[in-house]
């Protein structure tokens, strides 16, 4: 439905945490991992991560990581379209939603 009226979808497969988790280390691009496996390794990498809470990220701790996650995030992404698996395990279009958001709080050129 969103393809039908254009509008884009930030996707993380297994789950969102994915993306936390590529801020923090350098997460191999062939390895698929389960949802409870990426948010108990993310509890251990951001301590104020809670997976049973709210899990709010801790972005001090995410920001001076976040181009680095960009890159992973897009080698993720060609990765799986080599393995003709758009979006397969793991995968993180998440770069491109928050790309784009920065960009919008830019004033004009």
């Amino acid at each position: 439905m969103a393809e039908e009226h254009n509008v884009s979808v930030a996707f993380s497969n297994p789950c969102f945490e994915l993306w936390g988790i590529v801020h923090l280390v350098d997460y191999e691009f062939n390895k698929p991992l389960h949802r409870h496996e990426a948010q108990r390794l993310l509890k251990t990498l951001m301590p104020k991560y809670d997976p049973h809470g709210s899990k709010v990220f801790d972005y001090p701790l995410l920001s001076p990581r976040y181009e680095a996650a960009c890159k992973q995030a897009a080698n993720m992404d060609r990765c799986r379209i080599e393995e003709s698996s758009p979006a397969g395990n793991p995968f993180t279009s998440v770069h491109l939603l928050a790309k784009l958001i920065v960009a919008s709080g830019k004033p004009p050129a």
